[in-house]
């Protein structure tokens, strides 16, 4: 089946987690901790340049890797 569909694990998988971030209560999404995990996944990720300045064309082309065309 995922040959026909090879985009259903990723479909299922972004619903799933959208699911959980809506049933988090509002006291749970600090701005501060949201930015900095995002901070620290793109920089697990070497999103980051040395100052410190986001790579977004890099995101971009890694987001579109991951995800198929199709989609």
């Amino acid at each position: 089946m995922n040959k026909i569909y090879p985009q259903k694990e990723i479909s299922i998988h972004l619903a799933k987690y959208a699911y959980k971030i809506i049933n988090l209560p509002f006291h749970v999404l600090f701005r501060e901790l949201i930015n900095a995990k995002y901070r620290a996944l793109l920089r697990e990720r070497n999103f980051f340049s040395a100052s410190n300045k986001i790579h977004q064309q890099d995101i971009y082309q890694d987001f579109k890797h991951k995800l198929s065309s199709g989609f």
